[in-house]
């Protein structure tokens, strides 16, 4: 089934009756025009801005306090609800990759992940639910091995009762049971050792593992 796109609405003063103020330590860094139906219908937090007699209720202005590095991303997932596709860019790669705290170079593959994670935390915290899916499908598409698959369980761990992200979750368990399906003779192999003690618990659990 084709997915509805409304990407001639985006941005456009024509189709809009809100305009999002994208504010980072006080500084504006970006401007959105949005109808706040279409948002409202994507996500009860934008519902409940628009609808519950809030001060943003009858603003036509609104700021969105953001974390710098997250306005990209921000302005990347409003857009996808009006064109229903969510991609990653080469801006919002970059701005996830200068927000990362783990203190180590990332490889491409890593940057895609970090950019793809912190997709799904912005539209965790802005509650855009239908975007949960789209996050776990560029997750899947992107190449795996067991240092990227341990990366995301990790960090998906806060995602409770989501059922496309605990899906995802059981297919990397399964993904990585798979990667060492001889356990008796790889169980002192490096890459099997580094396996993070929550996921390699659940792995040690299965019994399908011999």
């Amino acid at each position: 089934m084709a997915t509805l796109s409304f990407d001639f609405g985006f941005d456009s003063e024509e189709f809009s009756d809100r305009t999002l103020c994208l504010i980072s330590n006080g500084v504006l860094h970006k401007e959105i025009k949005v109808n706040k139906m279409l948002l409202s219908a994507h996500s009860p937090y934008f519902l409940k801005l628009f609808t519950n007699s809030m001060k943003e209720t009858t603003q036509t202005r609104i700021e969105i306090d953001l974390a710098v590095e997250d306005v990209p991303l921000f302005y990347g997932l409003v857009k996808s609800l009006y064109t229903g596709a969510l991609t990653v860019n080469q801006q919002q790669s970059s701005s996830s990759n200068n927000a990362s705290s783990r203190g180590q170079s990332h490889n491409n593959g890593l940057n895609q992940v970090d950019t793809i994670l912190n997709f799904l935390r912005v539209a965790h915290r802005f509650l855009m639910e239908k975007k949960y899916p789209d996050c776990v499908s560029l997750l899947e598409k992107l190449p795996q091995t067991v240092s990227s698959a341990c990366y995301q369980y990790t960090q998906l761990k806060d995602y409770e009762q989501i059922e496309c992200i605990e899906k995802y979750k059981q297919s990397i368990e399964t993904w990585i049971l798979a990667q060492f399906k001889n356990f008796d003779e790889r169980w002192q192999d490096e890459e099997f050792l580094s396996i993070p003690a929550p996921l390699l618990s659940v792995i040690l659990s299965r019994d399908d593992l011999l």
